[in-house]
């Protein structure tokens, strides 16, 4: 625990790689097993002023791209949001914020109030070639399978560990399946830490990272998907702080259609932190409900989700609406993953696209 008046943040020792990181964004299952700090159950009256500040946003969408945290109110709602982004900046990494009735709520309500925490949290950013801040993550293929430039939330399928566009990636439930579809986070600077420990011939290989497929989206002006003229390294370090930051499938597709084929020794490295992130003793698994949402830090934590089998009923399909967006108090990244948090930066931003 920090002082008091301090942040976690600046409670923490100073990190550097090759030495292990001792802070809580290094956690294990059972710190969360333990802990009900992640878990965030918004008051009744958070919640009254988040429907206040909701119904008030203008009724043309696009107009919602103009509005700041500061013209929101509701002391509230604000502060227990602003202890959110401290608990995903720089705590565990990640929250689950749980306390709405969604039921009472139209789909435009819904929208409405999902902008409103992310207004609280940080800055949006396109997560798409849409442009799109406001993302439907659900089955569009109908079990089909996938190619390489289908992007996974539009399926049903297993989306193995990875962290995604933006420093923060949130998932609001407004319908889950049946069957399947969980969560989990894993901890990737506890990942460094059993690499340090147990593994250290990969870390120059982690160090230096790698390349991303890029994929083709709709619209996006491209033939075909694309490999990045740059590597981003899975751990790297500025002023103090260790980032980490890895999309396993993402990397592994850089390699199979490139030129370029990895060496076993990166093969072996990415083989490794795979294989640390399913461990049980390491990941931690969560299935939302209607009316949750889960927050995570993108250069902390990885994410997954279990293939789910949907209701056969196309009104009741799992649906979950993705955000994308950078803490406003966020760390200073290291320059090579830096670019990262910007998303889509050259699409026209639209709230959701049609």
């Amino acid at each position: 625990m920090v002082g008091p008046g301090k942040s976690q943040s600046e409670g923490r020792m100073q990190e550097q790689l090759g030495r292990k990181v001792s802070s809580q964004r290094a956690w294990k299952r059972v710190d969360l097993d333990a802990s009900t700090r992640w878990n965030v159950l918004l008051s009744n009256k958070a919640i009254e002023q988040l429907e206040v500040s909701a119904a008030g946003l203008p009724k043309d969408r696009l107009d919602w791209l103009n509005i700041s945290k500061q013209e929101l109110t509701g002391s509230e709602l604000i502060s227990r949001l602003d202890d959110v982004a401290e608990e995903i900046n720089s705590g565990y990494g990640f929250a689950k914020i749980g306390g709405l009735d969604i039921s009472k709520y139209s789909e435009d309500m819904i929208y409405r109030i999902y902008w409103i925490v992310a207004l609280c949290l940080g800055e949006v950013v396109p997560q798409n070639a849409k442009g799109e801040m406001i993302g439907a993550v659900t089955d569009l293929i109908g079990g089909a399978a996938r190619g390489t430039d289908d992007r996974g939330y539009t399926s049903s399928d297993e989306l193995r560990f990875h962290c995604d566009g933006g420093g923060v990636s949130a998932l609001f439930c407004v319908r889950q399946a049946p069957l399947g579809g969980e969560n989990a986070v894993v901890s990737l600077l506890s990942i460094y830490n059993e690499i340090l420990a147990h593994h250290p011939q990969h870390l120059d290989t982690l160090h230096r990272g790698f390349p991303l497929y890029q994929r083709k989206e709709q619209g996006d002006g491209r033939e075909k998907g694309s490999v990045s003229s740059s590597n981003f390294p899975t751990f790297s370090e500025d002023h103090g702080v260790i980032s980490a930051w890895l999309n396993l499938k993402l990397a592994e597709l850089a390699s199979e259609v490139s030129d370029n084929p990895y060496s076993g020794a990166e093969s072996e490295a990415l083989r490794v932190v795979e294989t640390i992130a399913e461990r049980d003793d390491f990941k931690f698994s969560l299935k939302l409900v209607p009316g949750e949402v889960l927050i995570v830090n993108n250069f902390a934590l990885m994410h997954k989700r279990s293939a789910f089998h949907d209701d056969p009923d196309p009104d009741r399909r799992r649906l979950m609406l993705r955000l994308w967006l950078n803490l406003h108090a966020a760390e200073q990244r290291s320059p090579a993953i830096a670019p990262l948090t910007s998303g889509f930066q050259h699409a026209t931003p639209v709230i959701h696209a049609n």
